[in-house]
């Protein structure tokens, strides 16, 4: 499909000598070609925005505010940025290190995690939101394709991607003292809805750092049950499970893993964000704390498990970066869902 090619052809260079090699990926607003310096020899990712994007301002903007914010991140849990520029036909592309590895939903799809394996992951996934969180930043898109797992001096390193559904604060003119100081209009449904928080659904704007820990808790559970946490045939019922926190307790798939550690993933789940771990910070340190069992144990425990049968029916695809239109359910039953998760903002 045309919109999903950069706006520069393979072969092609960019900025300062930067050759295009191949696509290796693409999301909600941009496709990411792996490229190559011709003097220099440094492989690099670039990430150009689609083509259809590129006219609306909105699409724009936020493009540009993902590469501030990466370049603002001092921590090793995200892309480095290289460089932004401009095509000289005006369109922003960021030029980034290139990852090597895989992301966290391809490895899902390859094989089960161990629970220090998922404990690890998303300890790490954690330490990055932390830096981002302490600058006032909520990711807003939390989802196993936007932890990517790579390697670095023999150890598995977890990279956060695509802050470009975040929410971040601005400063604010005399006139707007008093009102909410963040970037996203009201009722924006921004995120992917099978890891978006019960508040996230109501207004995209009023969310804050526990929504990307309810999001954590999704993956968590994830990881150690395969299974996603509230199993559902379409968004509308996925919806309504999500509000009235319907969640097989963990413990009845995994009887195995350590209660500490089922009870801080059904805490992370939790409807009413007061009632969540109030930081990363909090996550991390009860994640550190948990005693998990012997691998060995584990193993033997996870075959009892997993010779039951499997159990991942959500069908809802984690791919889109943005709820499409016609994923929303009819407005006739509008109401009726949302009474499960309170009026919107």
């Amino acid at each position: 499909m045309s919109h999903l090619q950069p706006p520069v052809g393979l072969g092609q260079t960019v900025g300062d000598g930067f050759r295009l090699d191949e696509i290796i990926g693409h999301g909600g607003m941009g496709v990411v070609v792996r490229a190559t310096h011709g003097a220099l020899g440094l492989s690099v990712a670039i990430k150009f925005m689609r083509r259809d994007a590129c006219l609306d301002p909105e699409h724009v903007r936020r493009f540009v505010q993902e590469a501030d914010l990466l370049a603002r991140l001092a921590t090793d849990h995200v892309p480095q940025v290289v460089e932004l520029s401009r095509l000289p036909s005006g369109e922003p592309y960021l030029v980034m290190e290139l990852l090597d590895g895989e992301d966290l939903g391809q490895r899902l799809s390859e094989s089960a995690l161990d629970p220090h394996q998922a404990v690890d992951i998303v300890s790490q996934a954690c330490r990055g939101l932390a830096e981002a969180h302490r600058l006032g930043i909520v990711h807003r898109d939390i989802k196993p394709e936007n932890l990517f797992l790579t390697g670095e001096s023999g150890r598995l390193v977890v990279k956060l991607l695509d802050f470009g559904c975040s929410k971040q604060p601005r400063h604010r003119s005399q006139s707007e003292k008093g009102t909410a100081a963040v970037v996203t209009e009201p009722g924006i449904g921004l995120g992917t809805a099978a890891y978006m928080a019960p508040e996230q659904w109501r207004s995209a704007r009023d969310v804050d750092a526990r929504a990307d820990i309810w999001s954590l808790g999704v993956i968590l559970y994830e990881l150690l049950a395969d299974s996603h946490p509230f199993r559902a045939d379409c968004v509308g019922q996925l919806m309504l499970k999500i509000g009235r926190g319907e969640v097989t307790p963990l413990a009845e798939l995994r009887p195995d893993l350590p209660r500490q550690l089922t009870d801080l993933v059904h805490r992370c789940l939790e409807v009413d964000p007061d009632d969540r771990p109030a930081t990363v910070e909090i996550l991390l340190a009860t994640l550190q704390a948990v005693t998990l069992p012997n691998p060995v144990e584990q193993d033997r425990a996870v075959r009892t498990v997993v010779s039951a049968g499997p159990c991942r029916p959500c069908r809802l695809s984690s791919q889109s970066t943005e709820i499409a239109p016609d994923t929303w359910i009819p407005d006739s039953r509008v109401a009726a869902l949302r009474s499960a998760v309170g009026p919107p903002s």
